[in-house]
């Protein structure tokens, strides 16, 4: 066995950022958090990951401000988000929002938007709002931006065409009413 040093096989030093990861990891969810940023850490980044198991609704371990972390990856709380603001680094919030309202037209959500905004409700931070048909120029004139999904709308009209010539040639096996709702 040969014990030689080859230098050319020896690894590069790359510093190491210290991410810190403030994630309860009791349930599922936490645990496939963890997986997926230890995944990230292992394949793409030069990340040393501190974590330390946690309830979800802990308060910001001792040892974090004096850490040195350079980022955090974190259900961030009500009870957490200013002792996190005060280390002054990136901080990215896992947690899954309360609501999300679908609204039926990016109009609505525009009108949902202004709503918000006159009763302090922080969007996306506290609400998340979700308009339909993507119009570019309510969208972007929106405060903030509205995010909207556009839907297919020519296969709607193409599949309502076929339900439509299905029931006037008796092919049709859906439920047999004045109406049918195309999806």
């Amino acid at each position: 066995m040969d014990l030689r040093h080859d230098q050319s096989s020896k690894m590069s030093y790359r510093p190491q950022t210290k991410v810190a990861l403030l994630v309860e990891s009791s349930r599922s969810y936490g645990r496939e958090l963890l997986r997926g940023v230890a995944r990230f850490a292992h394949t793409r980044s030069s990340w040393s990951l501190l974590h330390q198991e946690m309830t979800i609704d802990a308060i910001t371990p001792n040892w974090l401000k004096a850490s040195g972390v350079g980022g955090v990856i974190a259900r961030v709380d009500s009870h957490t988000i200013d002792a996190l603001r005060q280390l002054n680094v990136p901080i990215v919030d896992v947690r899954c929002r309360r609501s999300f309202p679908f609204v039926c037209n990016d109009i609505r959500g525009q009108q949902v938007l202004n709503a918000c905004k006159a009763q302090e409700i922080a969007v996306p931070d506290d609400l998340g709002v979700i308009g339909v048909d993507n119009d570019d120029a309510i969208c972007l004139l929106s405060d903030p931006p509205l995010t909207s999904v556009c839907p297919n709308a020519e296969q709607v009209r193409y599949r309502a065409a076929e339900i439509l010539n299905e029931m006037l040639t008796g092919k049709f096996n859906g439920p047999q009413v004045g109406h049918n709702r195309v999806s």
